[in-house]
């Protein structure tokens, strides 16, 4: 996946500018910035929910990503396995191996009959992120802000299961504010500035 000169204009105000990101296949990508300053802008036009306004979004025709957004969106009224399911019947058969082996990853798997609307907010995050690697086949993994509002034992399960990912050659890029917990996990880091461009340190 790569992005050429991008911006990104809503109702004529600049939200960024100029942006050049190039990913390659096992990259953790960190996108920082205060709120405001446009990342999860940019990332769901990584995720092509939204198009650029001028540049390009180049990416392999084949290849496939999955968008997971900073509040879990799962209905609340079904359990986590009944949600699973449900995610998994959209993919391809059921599986029911692969929900239970992605449920105790997560260490969701002693809840998985309780109704997601008990889950507390790190739950419901990670609940989310199970659902979107129930597909294989995913090559990119596009999380915003994925350690807001998890507790510090649920923010070592997810950092420790995204470091898994990135050495089975999945792309993962994430929005945060909260780069001194993923510093260390990821290989690049784009900072958007008070200008709303964008930057690289590595």
């Amino acid at each position: 996946m790569e992005i050429k000169q991008g911006s990104f204009y809503y109702n004529k105000k600049k939200v960024f500018e100029d942006v050049n990101i190039k990913t390659n296949k096992g990259d953790i990508i960190a996108i920082v910035g205060s709120n405001g300053s446009g990342k999860t802008t940019l990332l769901k036009c990584m995720a092509n929910i939204l198009q650029l306004t001028s540049g390009e979004l180049i990416i392999k025709n084949d290849s496939r990503s999955v968008y997971v957004p900073d509040v879990p969106l799962a209905y609340e009224y079904l359990t986590g396995y009944e949600y699973l399911a449900f995610i998994q019947s959209i993919i391809k058969d059921r599986d029911s191996k692969k929900i239970e082996s992605t449920l105790k990853l997560y260490t969701l798997y002693e809840e998985r009959n309780k109704l997601i609307k008990n889950y507390s907010h790190g739950m419901k995050q990670k609940l989310s992120l199970c659902a979107a690697l129930l597909d294989n086949d995913i090559e990119y993994i596009l999380l915003d802000e994925p350690l807001t509002g998890v507790d510090k034992q649920s923010q070592s399960i997810i950092i420790e299961n995204l470091k898994k990912l990135s050495f089975e050659n999945k792309t993962i890029i994430l929005t945060t504010h909260q780069i001194g917990s993923l510093q260390k996990m990821c290989n690049k880091i784009y900072c958007m500035d008070s200008k709303n461009e964008v930057h690289i340190d590595v």
